[in-house]
């Protein structure tokens, strides 16, 4: 069990579906595809205004149980780090609200200490040290991450087994 790091998991896409949530709610279509048709702008809305129950209801993706047993495992400080994806303060506050009730409801181990809800991805960036890891979906956010001093591990639910052993392994050091 490591004892060194810090461990940060995003909740979308590495611990809990948002594509296949969105995908309902478009009629079929990714967020990047909505995106395509609608704009970003109301992408994003479309979501926002879906509600509590949307974040609450959501599904594990797939690897998403296995990364975090293995998470488990081999740390012994796990956090959550994710965001609204708006700096609204009412959409915020209904989409963080969800995000906790999905991990009381999934992952009731995790003290609301160890939550960080952050309003949009850009403020992930905040929490980089050299003792700290990230799991998280977007390249983007990995590279600051890493810009920031920190270990970013680019996760794809696909291939999650991937980063299951980069987190072993780490966990070794």
């Amino acid at each position: 069990m490591n004892r060194n790091y810090k461990l940060y998991l995003d909740l979308d896409e590495c611990l809990c579906d948002f594509t296949k949530s969105y995908s309902k709610l478009s009629g079929g279509l990714n967020i990047s595809q909505y995106s395509k048709k609608f704009g970003d702008k109301k992408a994003r809305q479309l979501f926002l205004d879906a509600g509590l129950d949307y974040w609450v209801n959501l599904d594990w993706v797939k690897g998403g149980k296995e990364l975090y047993a293995a998470a488990k495992k081999n740390y012994s400080d796990i956090r959550i780090l994710s965001s609204t994806g708006t700096s609204d303060e009412g959409y915020s506050m209904i989409v963080e609200q969800g995000k906790k009730m999905w991990l009381k409801k999934h992952i009731p181990e995790i003290i609301y200490e160890k939550i960080y809800i952050v309003r949009g991805r850009r403020w992930k960036k905040c929490y980089a040290s050299n003792i700290s890891i990230l799991v998280d979906d977007m390249e983007d956010t990995i590279k600051e991450w890493r810009d920031e001093g920190g270990i970013g591990i680019l996760h794809n639910s696909n291939y999650h087994e991937l980063t299951i052993d980069q987190l072993i392994r780490i966990s070794k050091t």
